[in-house]
């Protein structure tokens, strides 16, 4: 009785994940005619950030919500049995993603019936992970003669990033060819095996140092580093080891223990950039000439709010726009009338999908489509304090210590 609710209750949430998505197509839909109506010269632009208002309203990322649309229409619009399946519990989710990613690649409609047709029976009975390599068969069956096409679309999307996790440790993911994947994964083993894999290490941590030696060009076991530069906002009481706090990526995407700040400041050659701030957050303003902020003041900014201001976006702060809250040229070139917008959001900015302004406390907020303000939480509060009053704060703090 148990399973049976278990089973039942899954077929239940696959349902309403179905309706879910059709709502949150229809929000787009609406947006886009709304956007006609409105002129706005890109309605596929105000389409899109349907997903971004989503996003605010349930605190996810826009990407999150824009691969579960695009997987959703995808399904919708090519593979209708699939898609009546997801809408009476069938097939969840998860499966409906992974089953639309092989549909997007396809690139014959008679390939896109064929998997509708035949994808169903497998999904309900296999896992996700079966039901992937699965997929990666009927591709290959399906479509033997765009296997060359579709190897070289995939490669130029080929790309290395990291993900850090908890207590200072991260990961690191590359794509790349399946022929250098082979060649890689053996020649980290032979080699960790030559370093002297065992003792106190396994071969899997063998074989992570043979990496990261190798891509730092240092010797095995070598305990040197590279070149840092830390983005670090800290009070000014803290400079006078009056408080201590942990390192923390301008972005926020990772936090660093104290002692090991220490470890890394110790090292020659590191470079600590400085954001002061008083007790209310206030942050150093300093006033341009010109439309563009000088290096100075784009880094200042970067290290001030760390990723892109919109609510739910986490682009960091060194890939996007310096942009003019009031526009140039009768907004100022300041700290306080800058911030960092992605393209994406920049655009919509521009294009008049959303509005914004500035609320009490310096806070960025957004005013979205259907009307609703929404908060930003931003790495630190606006208005800037007075580049003056920060020197005196300064010359204060040094005569009483």
């Amino acid at each position: 009785m148990l399973l049976e609710r278990i089973v039942s209750r899954r077929a239940l949430m696959s349902q309403l994940e179905a309706e879910e998505s059709e709502d949150m197509l229809a929000l787009a839909d609406l947006r886009r005619a709304d956007a006609v109506a409105r002129g706005i010269r890109e309605p596929e632009s105000a389409s899109s950030f349907a997903a971004d208002e989503v996003a605010v309203e349930l605190h996810l990322s826009a990407r999150s919500v824009q691969n579960r649309m695009h997987a959703a229409r995808t399904v919708r619009d090519e593979l209708p049995a699939v898609w009546a399946a997801h809408c009476t519990g069938r097939i969840d989710s998860w499966r409906l993603s992974i089953i639309a990613a092989t549909a997007y690649r396809l690139q014959l409609p008679e390939s896109a019936r064929a998997l509708d047709a035949k994808v169903i029976p497998y999904a309900v009975s296999h896992t996700p992970t079966q039901l992937k390599a699965w997929l990666r068969r009927f591709v290959a069956r399906t479509e033997p003669e765009q296997v060359v096409e579709r190897r070289k679309h995939d490669l130029d999307q080929r790309s290395v990033y990291f993900d850090h996790d908890d207590d200072g440790v991260s990961w690191l993911h590359a794509m790349m060819s399946s022929e250098d994947a082979v060649l890689l994964d053996r020649e980290l083993t032979l080699a960790a095996k030559a370093s002297g894999e065992g003792g106190d290490r396994t071969l899997p941590q063998a074989r992570a140092d043979v990496l990261v030696d190798r891509l730092l060009g240092r010797e095995s076991g070598q305990a040197g580093r590279g070149r840092f530069h830390i983005g670090i906002t800290i009070p000014v009481t803290s400079m006078l080891g009056l408080d201590v706090e942990p390192g923390s990526a301008v972005d926020g995407s990772f936090a660093l223990p104290s002692e090991l700040v220490r470890e890394i400041a110790l090292h020659p050659g590191t470079l600590f950039s400085r954001i002061f701030t008083d007790q209310f957050g206030g942050v150093l303003d300093v006033t341009e000439l010109g439309r563009f902020p000088t290096d100075a003041l784009g880094r200042a900014l970067e290290l001030i709010d760390g990723v892109c201001v919109f609510p739910t976006c986490n682009r960091p702060s060194v890939d996007t726009d310096k942009d003019h809250q009031e526009p140039h040229p009768d907004g100022p070139t300041t700290g306080s009338n800058l911030w960092s917008l992605c393209r994406r959001h920049h655009r919509m900015k521009t294009l008049g999908v959303v509005d914004t302004d500035v609320g009490t406390h310096g806070r960025h907020r957004w005013v979205m489509p259907s009307g609703r303000v929404v908060e930003s939480h931003a790495h630190m509060a606006r208005p800037f304090a007075a580049f003056s009053k920060l020197e005196a704060t300064l010359a204060c703090l040094s005569d009483a210590a």
